[in-house]
């Protein structure tokens, strides 16, 4: 099969928009190119670009640091045939939706277009204001063996990837400064600004400052990345269904103290599961109602639910016509070939060449078929499933689709880097696909420059959407010599909508949860350090020491030990392990509460903990600082290391680079988040979850007297799990005591890691919020607490009872972790009311 190559000539010699290109990558050779893309995959997994549903840590999103370049020359007459192929759309959709004067002359085929499932009547009288329907639109693009380019595949209904290109382009820029630097590009960031001010146009007449929203499916979305990042971009609040509501005949979106009007709404959801009253009754990512505040005219849906029927292959075999037709003009950018199996002959065309061709479901991105790939059998029956229904089904012909240099096994290449040499970077030959994506603006379409490259070892893989063998690429569009130079670093303006985005109950509650999981993985990480070390220690003693001695020690590690255990598993649900009470110490609790660590099937344990703030992160993206993804990508890989490893000259590295990364997330929560409302409860989630963390230390710790040496010893471990040991030893010249550390840990205003802090700063926030509402159960829960501790004498708490019980110390401990279950309660019912859960019909 023929293929066109994107960078070379057919003699061999770098095409114009190549050469200099070329001459860079040689130059840095493929050593320095290879480090690039080992440093690429780094920023992939540290910015946490995913492109699958799972909290791994695994990416599913491969970068390939090479560019993909085309001029600009190249890149106008691809823009005029989109440009054209968007105008056919626009008709297409306005008389489908209108007069059907293109099934009434037969121009088009009336099962291909209305017995499409994107075809939705229900929609018929939703418009959006101004000349263009399609405000945003995607065109997957590839060439033939003569070098044309063809129209493979349309987005039109919610197309996603912008995000992605603008990450692509950051990374890219960054890992090959010196090449990025040295051409003249076309930049990206002029199509978000022109999609921006777009978007806010085609609110009602009237509105001055046009809410939008950009409607998501939620985190668990395969791109979910690009959704939050183009929302970041935008400046617009990603809401999902939970955050809107209808009445009045208006769109709300919820928030935490009011309601507020949303004017236009850029839906990331499939139509069809828009609104579970006019359209799918059993969704749950839609909105009730969505399409009756359309239908008056008092939202605006971008793009128009409806338009999914343009992205139907079964149309293409007719577009020419419909160009012909709607624009007087012979179409520019024909499609793929394509035969609808609805025809006799198309069907015929398909079982006898059934082992050359592509075979599509018409609107199940899932089924798609290249014949070969299929045994006889397989084949066999899947030609007598399309004969039962052929209006679903289309065939296409296989395009060899031009190649484009690559990273030879870039996807390996990038775990180890290639030796040194000084022959031509080690490239190999790819298939290419290009989206492109455009936006309508004031005089007509816009197009991102460039766009996102797709590439594979197989054209099949791209044209059957094999997603799992393909990368991705950065798209140069190379300005001419007459060009502006715009090379840098691409700057990107977003809208500002008032002081600051809307916090809506759900964002809300995702960043106080994400402020506990933050505190509880630190906490968890304190106590399973200090577990190992004191372990470490008794095993030491042990074997320096003599009978009575060694029996001392048993008795004082079968004390500390447990106690710490009892910490690490109080409230989370899990039993203590076996061995917990054995009298030989030296590896099997160590082992049995490691263990639990790192299980993500534990409730409470380290790694469920990751894997909960991992999903909370994921929910409220667009409310991240970007540093929050690096860190989350180093705890991800200390976690990993630790599963494997569990031996403590790996795991107390790793400990403490777990430690260290979320003190560095905590520094970024601290010193790079703006102090609105949301960081407030994102405070006040790390201060509740330190509080409980002390409450659930002091009792296990310092709740009973223990003999021996064991109780200044679990004091002193209370204090090195505190972050309190040097400001004890500062203070007090003498071994740690029961009441002095409870003194320290609990009632001390000036411990940042006391219970009283905790109150203290959980007061403060109190007062700062600006949100118009206020909860008597919280503030009159917040003085409870505050009253137990002011009440608390230490040295009454630390008196024990016969069996060494401190009840004043356990009475303290059980009113404290009541208060803080209460005070969480309150907060969770102040902010974050839930709405009416929305079930199936």
């Amino acid at each position: 099969m023929v293929q066109h190559s994107e960078a070379y000539s057919p003699t061999g010699t770098p095409r114009d928009s190549w050469r200099m290109l070329l001459g860079h990558l040689e130059r840095l050779g493929n050593h320095e190119i290879h480090t690039a893309a080992v440093e690429a995959a780094r920023m992939v997994e540290d910015d946490g670009v995913n492109y699958t549903n799972d909290y791994s840590g695994a990416s599913g999103w491969h970068l390939d640091p090479l560019p993909y370049a085309i001029g600009t020359g190249e890149w106008a007459r691809l823009e005029r045939a989109l440009t054209q192929r968007l105008d056919v759309f626009n008709a297409i959709l306005d008389d489908a939706y209108t007069t059907r004067s293109l099934i009434r002359t037969g121009v088009l085929p009336a099962q291909a277009l209305l017995g499409h499932p994107g075809f939705l009547r229900q929609a018929a009288v939703v418009r959006v204001p101004g000349p263009h329907q399609l405000l945003l639109a995607a065109c997957d693009v590839g060439r033939d063996a003569d070098g044309r380019w063809r129209a493979l595949a349309d987005r039109v209904q919610a197309p996603n990837g912008p995000g992605f290109a603008m990450e692509n382009r950051r990374i890219v820029s960054r890992v090959l400064p010196g090449v990025y630097r040295g051409f003249d590009l076309r930049r990206l960031s002029d199509f978000f600004e022109t999609l921006r001010v777009t978007l806010q146009s085609v609110a009602a007449k009237g509105v001055e400052s046009p809410r939008v929203v950009l409607l998501s499916p939620g985190a668990l979305s395969g791109t979910a990345f690009d959704q939050a990042h183009l929302a970041t971009i935008l400046g617009f609040p990603l809401a999902t269904a939970e955050d809107l509501q209808v009445h009045s005949g208006r769109l709300w979106l919820r928030t935490v103290d009011r309601q507020e009007p949303v004017d236009v709404v850029f839906t990331r959801v499939d139509a069809a599961w828009c609104d579970p009253l006019d359209l799918r009754p059993d969704s749950t990512l839609g909105v009730p109602g969505l399409l009756d505040v359309a239908r008056r005219g008092n939202v605006t849906i971008v793009n128009p639910l409806g338009a999914a029927v343009l992205d139907n292959p079964a149309l293409y075999p007719y577009f020419d016509a419909a160009c012909r037709a709607m624009l007087g003009e012979d179409l520019l950018l024909r499609p793929v070939d394509t035969w609808w199996l609805a025809e006799p002959s198309g069907l015929s065309h398909a079982r006898a060449h059934a082992e050359s061709l592509i075979l599509r479901h018409t609107s199940n991105p899932l089924r798609v078929y290249h014949g070969d790939s299929l045994a006889r059998g397989e084949r066999e029956s899947l030609i007598a499933e399309i004969a039962s229904a052929p209006q679903h089904w289309v065939a296409q012909e296989v395009l060899p689709l031009s190649t484009t240099p690559s990273l030879r096994d870039s996807s390996a290449a990038v775990t180890q880097p290639a030796a040194e040499t000084t022959s031509a970077i080690d490239t190999v030959p790819t298939s290419l696909v290009l989206r492109t994506f455009a936006c309508a603006g004031e005089e007509g379409y816009e197009f991102m420059a460039g766009g996102l490259a797709r590439v594979a070892p197989s054209a099949l893989d791209l044209q059957t959407s094999r997603h799992q063998h393909t990368l991705s690429k950065d798209v140069w569009v190379i300005a001419d010599a007459a060009a502006t130079r715009q090379t840098g670093r691409e700057t990107l303006t977003a809208a500002r909508l008032g002081t600051s985005l809307p916090l809506s109950p759900r964002v809300a509650e995702g960043l106080y949860w994400f402020g506990r999981y933050v505190e509880r993985a630190e906490f968890l990480v304190r106590l399973q350090r200090e577990h190992q070390d004191r372990r470490n220690e008794f095993e030491q003693q042990q074997g320096d020491a003599t009978a009575r001695e060694s029996h001392a020690i048993g008795r004082a590690a079968q004390s500390v030990l447990p106690a710490l255990e009892r910490t690490a598993l109080a409230g989370s649900g899990a039993t203590a392990r076996a061995g917990s009470g054995a009298t030989d110490q030296s590896g099997a609790l160590a082992s049995g509460l490691m263990e639990w660590m790192v299980d993500e099937k534990q409730p409470g344990s380290l790694a469920q903990t990751f894997i909960s703030l991992t999903q909370t992160a994921r929910s409220v993206r667009d409310q991240m600082s970007p540093s929050t993804w690096s860190i989350l990508s180093r705890l991800s890989r200390s976690l990993r290391v630790l599963r494997l490893h569990q031996d403590d000259a790996i795991a107390a590295p790793q400990l403490q680079n777990f430690m260290e990364s979320t003190l560095a997330m905590q520094g970024v929560m601290n010193e790079s988040m703006v102090r609105d409302d949301g960081w407030n409860l994102m405070d006040a989630g790390r201060r509740i979850e330190r509080a409980s963390a002390m409450t659930v230390l002091l009792h296990n710790a310092l709740g009973t007297s223990t003999p021996g040496q064991a109780d200044a010893l679990l004091a002193e471990s209370s204090l090195v799990i505190g972050e309190s040991i040097i400001t004890y030893r500062r203070r007090y010249a003498s071994t740690p005591r029961a009441s002095q550390v409870l003194e320290l840990l609990a009632r001390d205003e000036r411990n940042p890691r006391s219970i009283q802090f905790q109150l203290d700063t959980l007061h403060r926030l109190q007062d700062q919020f600006t949100l118009r509402i206020r909860s008597r159960r919280l503030e009159e829960a917040l003085q409870d607490l505050s009253e137990t501790v002011s009440k608390l004498d230490v040295w009454q708490a630390c008196i024990t009872d016969s069996g060494g019980v401190r009840r004043g110390l356990h009475a303290t401990t059980a009113a404290l972790h009541g208060g803080l279950g209460e005070l969480a309660s309150a907060i969770e019912l102040t902010f974050f009311p839930q709405a009416i859960p929305q079930r199936p019909l």
